[in-house]
């Protein structure tokens, strides 16, 4: 029987399917949980992003996630530490992110250290090679998912066609920052001359807006 006193070690991955092979190699000294992928997300509604607080998002959870969020915040409340083992790629960043953020917002984070492990297989020796190796939250890789899905949202929001309307609002040379919520760190000035960077914004969304703004994705701060 697996022990569920405090001091057992947590660590979160993406899928079930994975928790239960990780959970074996770990031994009991770990308790393994599954995200189920994303946790939250932006919601659709309006106010998700707020012009008078810097442009602050927020994220709501996803329906279908709060059983599962609900598992981990009580496994992390008896953790003696987090090991954040979502995927490799920037949207398994993020998810880390998302999953550290929700931790924050309950009080864990400044409590027990955070660890951020990766592997590219499920083998006994990647696992065990990977726990003995963390790393900090790669904030370039959440910048990279995160800046776009803000900037999709903004662009949704105030229409493409923000360019003809720069009288009422310009976003220029946008910065957004990763502390505890994705913000624009300055505020939005009104401005009539903004300038039009289509070839950066194909690169980065492979979709080709037109005339759209470039928000420069910056990070701040990290696990404490």
């Amino acid at each position: 029987k697996k022990r569920e006193d405090p001091g057992i070690k947590l660590l979160i991955v993406e899928s079930p399917a994975k928790a239960v092979t990780i959970n074996r190699y770990l031994g009991e000294d770990f308790k393994v949980l599954a995200s189920y992928g994303h946790v939250r997300d932006l919601p659709s509604k309006d106010g998700a992003v707020d012009p008078d607080n810097d442009f602050a998002m927020t994220y709501e959870l996803n329906e279908g996630s709060e059983k599962h969020v609900r598992e981990i915040i009580k496994a992390a409340r008896k953790a003696e530490a987090v090991y954040l083992a979502t995927d490799l790629d920037r949207e398994g960043e993020a998810i880390s992110w998302h999953i550290y953020e929700i931790l924050r917002e309950e009080g864990l984070t400044g409590r027990i250290p955070f660890y951020r492990v990766e592997f590219s297989e499920i083998t006994e020796k990647a696992i065990l090679d990977a726990v003995a190796h963390p790393r900090d939250l790669d904030q370039s890789l959440i910048d990279a998912y995160l800046a776009p899905e803000a900037q999709a949202y903004l662009a949704n929001e105030y229409g493409y066609g923000i360019a003809n309307q720069a009288n009422d609002l310009a976003l220029s040379e946008a910065q957004f920052v990763v502390e505890g919520e994705v913000r624009i760190a300055e505020r939005a000035h009104l401005v009539a001359n903004v300038r039009p960077v289509e070839e950066h914004e194909r690169a980065v969304t492979g979709v080709d807006y037109g005339a759209v703004w470039h928000h420069e994705a910056r990070a701040a701060g990290g696990l404490q």
